[in-house]
């Protein structure tokens, strides 16, 4: 298979989430909104789906929810899916990072289909995708990313791979229970540093 109008094979979008942030009110509320569906279970997770849906707040981001007809689970650095007292254990981590005013990231990983079925990844006649090649790639993602910027050690993330859009795509949010980030003041208000360097967008894009 050729690569012919395929402009761009994988697209990351990345972007943090301050609840301090002066005049951001939505984003206190999107951040504490994704702790309380963490611990949700899968039949209230599916019906609260449409409410918890940032996208309403956000255009172009389903931003993180596991909605059960559209992917199958969250999974972590460490877990292919997650039991109820992992998603307990999740949730409490992300409760720690809003209570201390740490940031949340937000990537989406967003692939054009034909690149994938050109790695044999995704069929697309029967509409299967290999997961167990992306999960490790996003594993691979992380942990690099996340040593550039130096949260290795200290940050803890979950995704879900999303099939419910023309373009397969991965969802990832990542924080600090205690942040480690330097900081700088942004209108007067001290806050830990939520952009990357140019280095980290790249090595996420490759």
């Amino acid at each position: 298979m050729g690569t012919e109008g395929i402009n761009a094979g994988v697209v990351v979008k990345t972007r943090f989430v301050d609840k301090v942030a002066p005049g951001f009110d939505s984003l206190k509320k999107a951040f504490a909104n994704y702790i309380d569906y963490i611990g949700r279970g899968e039949a209230v997770r599916n019906d609260a789906f449409t409410k918890y849906n940032f996208s309403s707040q956000y255009t172009n981001y389903n931003d993180y929810m596991e909605n059960p007809e559209k992917t199958t689970g969250l999974f972590s650095s460490g877990h292919d899916t997650l039991t109820k007292e992992q998603r307990q254990g999740l949730k409490d981590i992300f409760q720690a990072a809003y209570d201390n005013d740490s940031i949340m990231w937000q990537t989406v990983v967003s692939f054009d289909n034909r690149f994938l079925t050109k790695l044999g990844i995704y069929d697309p006649t029967t509409g299967v995708l290999d997961e167990e090649k992306l999960r490790p790639a996003t594993r691979k993602m992380m942990r690099e990313t996340l040593r550039l910027e130096g949260m290795e050690h200290s940050a803890v993330w979950s995704a879900a791979i999303h099939f419910n859009t023309d373009n397969i795509h991965i969802h990832i949010a990542y924080t600090e229970p205690v942040s480690t980030r330097q900081r700088k003041t942004v209108d007067g208000v001290e806050r830990p540093k939520g952009f990357f360097s140019s280095k980290t967008f790249r090595h996420m894009k490759s």
